[in-house]
């Protein structure tokens, strides 16, 4: 077995049918050399009906009951029999030359432990009208894209949702079981924390530019509560743990959030573009994140 694809599911088996059914849809997937693991975190839904449906797929499933998409991830990375391990999430479409332009990069570039790819978001209607400045606040779509191939060297470019490992290179690493989103708890950076472990380790990463991946978002996910707990979690992922003078940063992020939504209150009213006021928006929500973070304070449900 050279090429194992995993996804990491909880309660989304609608969302699941669309991802299975892309990867159904994939170039180059060969029951002979490639297996798809879905690892069920304890999915109270019809997720489990759903994948008796995939019979047709070189599928099998387990559950992890340790709640998380961390300790999903982790799940994977024991179960994959590939020598390639490819990630993605129950919420996402795959192109049909993903597999392909994996494969084709691992071939070519043997030293490469970890690969990524782009990220695009897919709105679904109805939208609000402020989606069409998605492009303020693109972390909280997951957006994430470089024209050219070349090497990984900055591990915040690596989402879970589009990604691969060689799962030999990477023996003795591990996601963190408390990062990344747990239930419903927003908690953030299982990837990007598991990409750096892997570039401090002296691991090298390759960036795929022709493996693409659609980032789907219903209505329930396009709002302003959204992108204000998303970006409460950056900011708190971003500062938590930090002990170092951390008081007398607090006053500073504080002042910066309220500062930021004072801006945002007044660009509403007066009805400037949204490009200027979701972006007071963010950084009002991301400073106070960085504030919680720095105090210590438990992360939100």
């Amino acid at each position: 077995m050279n090429v194992t694809i995993g996804v990491c599911t909880f309660n989304r088996a609608a969302s699941l049918r669309r991802t299975l059914d892309s990867i159904r849809a994939l170039r180059g997937l060969d029951p002979k050399d490639t297996e798809v693991v879905v690892v069920d975190n304890n999915s109270t839904d019809e997720t489990p009906k759903l994948l008796s449906e995939y019979r047709g797929l070189p599928l099998r499933s387990v559950i992890e009951v340790r709640q998380g998409i961390g300790a999903a991830r982790n799940r994977l990375l024991g179960e994959a029999h590939g020598k390639l391990l490819l990630q993605t999430d129950d919420d996402a479409v795959l192109d049909p030359l993903w597999l392909e332009a994996y494969k084709a990069a691992a071939h070519a570039h043997p030293d490469a432990a970890f690969f990524a790819g782009p990220v695009q978001p897919r709105f679904e209607a109805p939208w609000p009208h402020w989606i069409a400045a998605w492009k303020q606040v693109p972390e909280c779509f997951a957006a994430i894209d470089r024209a050219a191939a070349g090497p990984i060297d900055d591990p915040k470019i690596v989402y879970g949702l589009n990604s691969g490992v060689r799962v030999a290179a990477v023996q003795g690493h591990r996601y963190e079981d408390e990062l990344g989103h747990i239930g419903t708890r927003v908690v953030l950076g299982e990837d990007t924390t598991f990409a750096k472990e892997l570039l401090d380790a002296g691991l090298n990463g390759r960036w795929v530019p022709a493996a693409r991946v659609e980032h789907c978002f219903p209505a329930a996910r396009i709002t302003l509560t959204h992108v204000a707990r998303f970006y409460r979690a950056l900011g708190e992922f971003a500062t938590a743990g930090r002990s170092k003078k951390r008081f007398r940063r607090v006053f500073p992020c504080v002042a910066s959030s309220v500062f930021n939504y004072a801006a945002y209150v007044a660009a509403r009213i007066s009805r400037r573009p949204a490009e200027q006021w979701l972006r007071h928006y963010r950084r009002a929500h991301e400073k106070w994140g960085r504030g919680r973070g720095l105090v210590g304070a438990r992360r939100e449900a």
